[in-house]
């Protein structure tokens, strides 16, 4: 059951931008390590704009190099011309 999303936040898929650092393996298990190692990334992106308290994992990585999460409309706006995010799309609550 994903953790309580805080007053505010809507449900996103991020899609990571992609790295230059090698994949660490082949196959899905790979794809995904990689994309939960580029999701820190993310977390480090929100700590780095002080709005880390606005962002809520509520799904593991896939391996396709995105992340569920819930958050700020503040914090999608920021995110949004981050170089560690290819893209935003807002899912249904």
């Amino acid at each position: 059951m994903p953790p309580p999303k805080p007053a505010g936040t809507r449900r996103y898929l991020i899609t990571l931008a992609a790295t230059e650092t090698p994949s660490t393996g082949r196959g899905l298990a790979a794809a995904a390590a990689d994309t939960a190692r580029r999701a820190r990334g993310l977390q480090a992106e929100a700590e780095r704009l002080g709005l880390a308290d606005h962002l809520v994992w509520i799904g593991p990585p896939t391996a396709f190099g995105m992340v569920p999460v819930a958050c700020t409309a503040e914090l999608v706006e920021a995110l949004r011309a981050s170089p560690v995010v290819a893209r935003i799309e807002a899912e249904a609550d």
